[in-house]
């Protein structure tokens, strides 16, 4: 009479017992012929938590020699409720990253293991066109951060925008990226916040010279820091539970009677004119401005010695109704297309499939980055997983263009995509107010 514990020891395919009404059968000559697939069988008899019940045939069409006879010490049988409960676990607890189809999918199983503080942050809002976009906290969903993300861009051959604030120091990324064993080439772009010091921004550029970097990208969209909720929010919770906050009113100073500068952070009066001495601190290589989010200031930056603007609205994190930048890339193609020629256009926000990547492709842009899909990406399967997304990426942008009979990035344009449908959309959403920056 085999012993339940003994049962449970035969887990493989070169040895798989199973139990059915109480007695223990040898399954071991059947698991590939299940009409199921081996798989049918093994996903139960591997979790050796308790006795499988329905991934055989009947007892009556088995072997007598392959009845091994009653289970000794089996454990009681599960209410049909507790078992239910079992049975409607959520597929994100066991999704491997083989089974991840899409970045919803990382997502997904992402969501189900995000720290409080890490959910704060990340929803507060080559020859792939695709870039990752600049993170400053992606050690809140893996211990390496931003190092995963750069192994991805060097093994992937893609870009990497590295933020000053990134939670791995700026170093340590450029060395894991140009020493990874993995590596086929790709680069990493450095995106500058500029200091109040300028002394103190032209030391950053220095530094991100001398390590390397290929593409300065000044972020011009954030004078003053936005008001995040949840970012604040979480803040404000975190000290009232550690006991940092009194919970006392303090009387603020009166509108206008306040600290100089609001969350002012960064320098808060950078003008065009300050280009000229980021150029001659940063020399030859390219300059991206980071945050052009109308018509008129792209049209502006061909005026400066730039060559690329960047179109975002920082992931929303700035200003509530600010416009996505696939409406700043259409008024660009409406009203001044001739930015779409002299500078290298660059498209981010809430992209996360291939045919996105697309459609912004068709209306000029150059590359396409993508932020939390990759931090998802990282914070689930780490290196792999953000191997893994940038693979599933390019499977789709391949598919999409295969089924539009493209066979090349170079022949994408207009002609694939509708601009009055997405006109259409935009007069049907009139009745929400899009700020002008």
């Amino acid at each position: 009479m085999p012993d339940f514990k003994d049962v449970m020891q035969h887990n493989s395919k070169e040895s798989c017992w199973i139990i059915i009404g109480g007695n223990a059968y040898d399954m071991t000559a059947f698991v590939d012929d299940h009409p199921g697939g081996s798989d049918a069988i093994m996903r139960t008899v591997q979790k050796n938590t308790r006795p499988s019940t329905c991934l055989a045939p009947s007892r009556t069409t088995l072997p007598k020699d392959k009845d091994l006879g009653p289970v000794s010490h089996l454990p009681e049988s599960k209410t049909a409720a507790s078992a239910n409960t079992e049975t409607q676990s959520s597929p994100i607890d066991i999704l491997p990253l083989s089974a991840c189809q899409s970045l919803e999918d990382l997502e997904a199983v992402d969501k189900a293991r995000l720290s409080p503080h890490a959910a704060a942050y990340y929803n507060s809002a080559a020859d792939l066109p695709v870039f990752i976009a600049p993170a400053t906290m992606a050690k809140l969903g893996h211990e390496d951060g931003e190092r995963c993300l750069a192994r991805g861009a060097a093994r992937m051959d893609i870009a990497q925008c590295v933020c000053i604030y990134s939670s791995v120091p700026v170093p340590d990324v450029m060395e894991c990226f140009r020493t990874d064993p993995h590596r086929r080439d790709g680069a990493l772009f450095f995106q500058l916040y500029v200091p109040k010091d300028k002394n103190g921004a032209k030391a950053l550029i220095k530094r991100a010279k001398e390590l390397g970097f290929k593409a300065l990208v000044v972020t011009v969209d954030s004078p003053v820091i936005g008001k995040r909720d949840s970012d604040d929010r979480f803040k404000a919770l975190r000290q009232h539970s550690s006991g940092q906050s009194s919970g006392n009113v303090v009387l603020p100073p009166l509108p206008g009677h306040g600290a100089q500068m609001l969350r002012g952070v960064h320098c808060s009066n950078f003008t065009w004119r300050g280009l000229v001495w980021i150029r001659r601190a940063w020399s030859d290589l390219p300059i991206v401005l980071k945050g052009i989010q109308t018509a008129e200031d792209a049209a502006e930056a061909m005026k400066h010695d730039v060559q690329g603007i960047y179109l975002s609205n920082h992931g929303g994190r700035q200003v509530d109704y600010a416009p996505i930048a696939v409406d700043t890339l259409i008024d660009i193609r409406l009203q001044c297309p001739e930015v779409l020629k002299k500078l290298d256009v660059y498209v981010y926000g809430g992209v996360m499939r291939g045919l996105d990547i697309l459609k912004a492709l068709c209306l000029g842009a150059r590359r396409v980055g993508i932020g939390r899909g990759f931090l998802y990406a990282l914070s689930a399967y780490g290196n792999n997983g953000v191997v893994s997304a940038i693979n599933i990426l390019s499977d789709e942008l391949q598919t999409t263009m295969r089924l539009l009979g493209v066979t090349s990035l170079s022949q994408l344009s207009e002609n694939y995509v509708d601009i009055s449908e997405i006109l259409s959309q935009r007069q049907h959403y009139l009745r929400r107010p899009i700020l002008k920056l």
